[in-house]
């Protein structure tokens, strides 16, 4: 009997470690993220801790609300965000991600919480997609953007780069090793104001649908759904987006 009450504690004890992570649990909501296109999620170093803020991170911050859940955020490659989700590290990640069918093969998605046009940010005026060929442009790997340019490669033959940040890919882009950067138009909007020397050509390659991306399976999905469709119902979403992407939105 000894030997069974033994087995019986290990058991139940291994039972509770299992838990311990989990999200129904927790009253931690665990976003990832990836901190380099402002004005969606970026660094802002004016405290001596600095922190990461933007459009995506207030919306994260009022999904948390209505779970109950404090918000806990972290900051990581983009690339590297559906691999942490994979392995339980996160429980669900926003930086202006959209609805890929691609993506969708790799995790779960919200309900879109926001739409935002593609554009070509560059370092000498473009009017169509034909001046860009003969050049080089640069997008974010694993972003939407990334999609797009795969698809103009075979449509018209342009020629891309990748680069884990955005903030590497404009860098590149002021010292001249790129001819343009493929982008959302807000994030292009507010690396312009710091550069006003680029141009900003709003192609007509296409919209994005923005979602928050979760593990295959995860019943926080629902969770996350339905604080979503209250967000946007109670005119929440549109009030952020017009503190950080000055847009005025009609609910």
């Amino acid at each position: 009997m000894g030997r069974f009450f033994k087995i019986m504690v290990l058991c139940c004890f291994s039972l509770m470690l299992s838990g311990c992570g989990s999200e129904e649990d927790d009253d931690v909501l665990v976003l990832g993220t990836s901190a380099d296109s402002p004005p969606y999620e970026f660094w802002d170093t004016s405290t001596r801790k600095g922190e990461i803020k933007g459009f995506d991170i207030d919306v994260a911050r009022a999904i948390a609300d209505k779970m109950g859940k404090t918000l806990e955020i972290v900051d990581t490659e983009f690339s590297s965000l559906i691999p942490a989700l994979k392995v339980g590290k996160l429980d669900f990640a926003m930086a202006y991600i959209s609805a890929t069918p691609e993506r969708r093969k790799a995790v779960d998605f919200s309900v879109p919480y926001w739409r935002e046009h593609t554009v070509f940010l560059s370092r000498y005026p473009v009017e169509s997609l034909e001046d860009l060929k003969s050049r080089k442009y640069g997008v974010q790997l694993g972003s939407s953007q990334e999609a797009i340019a795969a698809s103009l490669k075979k449509s018209h033959g342009l020629r891309y780069v990748t680069r884990d940040k955005v903030i590497a890919l404009v860098q590149e882009l002021i010292v001249g090793r790129l001819d343009a950067v493929m982008v959302s138009e807000v994030v292009a909007k507010a690396y312009l104001q710091r550069n006003p020397d680029l141009y900003l050509w709003r192609s007509p390659v296409g919209t994005a649908d923005y979602v928050a991306i979760i593990q295959k399976g995860d019943t926080v999905q629902n969770k996350i759904n339905h604080s979503i469709t209250q967000l946007q119902q109670e005119g929440v979403i549109a009030k952020i987006a017009a503190k950080w992407l000055r847009i005025e939105v009609t609910e």
